[in-house]
């Protein structure tokens, strides 16, 4: 029985493992190429981005025990940075770079959730597994 709990709490660490590394070997790319689109305000995109992330990650714990369910947050925050790619391709149809600048905060608030979601997942995983010994 612990040998089979041991190895879904495995399955579960790789599985979130591959996971962001699908979801960061598209982002990065896709930022690199939008910070070229961006022009003069692609430096401001990006402060905008890690200083909202470093606030929200004093609030981050609180807004994932909020939710309730670790993957639940890692999913919606997830979201956040398809969105912001989204809004990055938006703004190449109109022209609005405020749109980006909205995005901006949004990614940086979902990345406080999806990093700090990540942190406690792997916690449970690592403690249950000490438990088990």
């Amino acid at each position: 029985m612990q040998a089979t709990i041991a190895a879904i709490k495995r399955r579960n660490v790789i599985l979130m493992g591959f996971c962001f590394m699908l979801m960061f070997t598209a982002y990065s790319p896709s930022q690199n190429y939008a910070l070229a689109l961006l022009g003069n305000h692609a430096y401001f995109v990006l402060a905008v981005i890690y200083l909202v992330m470093a606030i929200a990650n004093f609030f981050a714990s609180a807004a994932v025990k909020k939710v309730g369910s670790l993957k639940l947050a890692m999913t919606l925050s997830g979201y956040t940075y398809s969105a912001y790619l989204l809004a990055v391709a938006l703004y190449l149809a109109v022209d609005a770079i405020f749109i980006v600048y909205i995005f901006s905060v949004i990614i940086g608030i979902g990345a406080g959730i999806l990093w700090s979601a990540q942190g406690t997942h792997l916690i449970y995983q690592y403690l249950f597994n000490i438990m088990l010994v």
